[in-house]
């Protein structure tokens, strides 16, 4: 339900914050990877 309605306030949102919002979340994501990744390396 939660998620349903989050999902809906997304899309009502300007496409401006829409991509703003999914390069966010995928710096975030490439961040944890090579966090990950430099992790694996050095220990």
């Amino acid at each position: 339900m939660f998620i349903k309605m989050l999902m809906k306030h997304i899309l009502e949102k300007p496409l401006e914050w829409k991509s703003q919002l999914f390069i966010t979340l995928n710096f975030d994501i490439i961040i944890d990877y090579s966090f990950h990744y430099i992790l694996k390396i050095y220990f």
